[in-house]
């Protein structure tokens, strides 16, 4: 072994004393979170949650309803009342103690900084696995009392497992290319002078790559339209593994022409593009699940399912979704491990406002700590959304879309910069929604996991992590002001 490698005993004596120092300051932590009326008072606002709601809950009068509000909005609310809670706790566990003069007998021992911010972390962590998981087990309790409940059919129990009680690994189709289509029909309206001079041409490509895809996303009656599906990693799942497998289509009836959609889908994997086909009756539009047998997909090549229009006078025209029109849901987990990894996404995301608050305590006073870790948190979930809405093609007019770029006012531009950096240092922690994906029965990986994990945790986390440590050794904690 290097010798540059070893450890000596005094050096291993150090750690060890470290780390005990770090978890008894995460022990007091914990005691002193379980001491203060804050932690009752949240307590008895989960329980009021996760019991008072489901009672109430009524939803569309079924039992997939009512199991999708259960999940979404039950847990959903756990979540906030857990981040708002964390967010006031951290905020004061550092600041408060450096007021009152009590981080003082601390400061005193033979501890890090460092360790004193660590340890707080870690007690506020702690504090949040424990509810989270009694919230989680609280919620799996529910929904295996309504499920086994007496008035449920057979019928809607297989459909309540087969679309919510699983976690279904979602494959999307296969993207569709209109760049080339456009910039040709570009040229020739160039060509002609069809242009309008105040249109750049990157607007101009814009809006027709727009138009096409809007084209691509009806078929009328008489007509039909083809998806090509490339297999997720391993293949598609074998017949004999008895893995369901459902499509999920996501598509309006064309409001001028008044009528249902009816139509025949066809799916097939390998040489047998149509091996299975399905007839549809759809209603003036909504979300279609259709159960697909897994003998009509094989092997690893692409699948290819097909929907033909019925013809015109029977049925009006179908207007799907331009982003999800179409999708394969393939079962690949149960609900316990589903939901088990949904709570671990939440609680990496809690531990992430667990260091934020803690940072800014390490600076600020109490008060100012709260809101400036309010105002980044809120100023975030704002920039995320408009950020999001901007990306969608077409929903909205940012102002400048038929004019110069030149003619934009300087307080727009002011407002895109701060939209765009704070989506950009916030953005990849937002993109996490566990819970939409629960109530939905698709499958949360543990890639999510893991990938949350190192973003909110040991990313943001560590970076948080060293600003309030640093912070934390240069505040003055024996001045009369604190």
């Amino acid at each position: 072994m290097n010798p540059a490698l070893k450890t000596s005993p005094a050096d291993r004596a150090e750690w060890i004393c470290g780390l005990r120092a770090t978890l008894a300051i995460a022990a007091q932590a914990v005691r002193a979170a379980v001491r203060s009326r804050l932690l009752i008072t949240l307590v008895l606002l989960l329980l009021l949650t996760l019991f008072g709601l489901p009672a109430s809950i009524k939803g569309d009068g079924t039992l997939a309803g009512k199991l999708r509000i259960l999940l979404e909005y039950n847990l959903g609310l756990t979540a906030i009342l857990l981040a708002a809670a964390t967010l006031w706790t951290a905020c004061g566990a550092i600041s408060q103690e450096v007021q009152y003069k009590q981080i003082a007998l601390l400061a005193v021992k033979p501890v890090h900084r460092w360790q004193i911010w660590l340890g707080k972390w870690l007690g506020l962590v702690a504090i949040n696995i424990v509810l989270l998981a009694g919230a989680g087990l609280a919620t799996c309790l529910f929904v295996l009392q309504s499920v086994r409940s007496s008035s449920v059919s057979p019928d809607e129990f297989r459909q309540v497992k087969q679309s919510i009680l699983q976690g279904r690994r979602r494959v999307g189709a296969r993207p569709e290319s209109v760049d080339d289509i456009a910039r040709a029909r570009l040229q020739d309206l160039t060509k002609r002078g069809l242009v309008p001079a105040e249109t750049t041409p990157r607007e101009a490509f814009a809006l027709l790559k727009h138009d096409l895809l809007a084209e691509r996303s009806i078929v009328a009656p008489g007509r039909e339209r083809t998806w090509v599906f490339d297999p997720p990693r391993g293949g598609w799942p074998r017949a004999s593994a008895g893995r369901n497998i459902v499509l999920r289509t996501r598509h309006r009836a064309s409001v001028l022409e008044g009528l249902p959609v009816s139509g025949t889908w066809s799916v097939g994997g390998g040489e047998q593009t149509d091996s299975v086909k399905m007839r549809m009756e759809q209603g003036m539009g909504g979300i279609r699940q259709l159960d697909v047998p897994a003998a009509a997909l094989s092997g690893a090549g692409p699948a290819i399912v097909r929907f033909a229009n019925d013809k015109h006078g029977t049925s009006s025209s179908a207007v799907f979704d331009r982003d999800e029109a179409v999708e394969l849901l393939i079962e690949e987990s149960g609900f316990s491990s589903n939901l088990t990894r949904a709570l671990l996404v939440i609680g990496c995301l809690l531990a992430l406002l667990a260091a934020l608050g803690l940072t800014a305590g390490s600076l600020l006073s109490f008060p100012v700590a709260t809101f400036v870790s309010a105002a980044l948190l809120v100023l975030s979930l704002l920039s995320h959304f408009f950020a999001m809405a901007a990306s969608s093609e077409g929903a909205f007019d940012d102002g400048h879309a038929h004019g110069s770029e030149a003619a934009s006012p300087w307080l727009d531009k002011a407002g895109e910069f701060v939209r765009d950096a704070a989506e950009t240092a916030a953005g990849p922690v937002l993109q996490f929604d566990p819970l939409t994906r629960l109530s939905d029965g698709v499958l949360i990986p543990w890639a999510m996991v893991g990938k949350a994990l190192g973003l909110a945790v040991m990313l943001y986390g560590g970076v948080l992590g060293t600003l309030g440590s640093g912070f934390l050794s240069r505040r003055e904690l024996a001045l009369p002001g604190g």
